[in-house]
């Protein structure tokens, strides 16, 4: 193969490389977005007073389940 022919082919190989970066970040940055509110929507429900989004805190300090068991078994009055 010829160094001139090796020259040509680097600016497509580099695009190509930035294009598959690019779709990888925006994937990953579309995916954060779509997980986000069901990350939220869990951290609420394993808490249980339901006030874990207003404390700062990553995960509840004791997470149960007690909110899916009134709602599944009707008893949440």
């Amino acid at each position: 193969m010829s160094a001139a022919l090796v020259r040509a082919r680097w600016p497509y190989r580099l695009r190509r490389l930035a294009d598959g970066t690019g779709a990888a970040v925006l994937a990953a940055v579309l995916l954060l977005w779509w997980l986000l509110p069901v990350y939220n929507m869990m951290l609420i429900a394993l808490d249980p007073e339901g006030d874990t989004e207003f404390t700062g805190d990553i995960w509840p300090t004791a997470p149960t389940l007690e909110a899916f068991r009134g709602v599944l078994f009707q008893r949440y009055w």
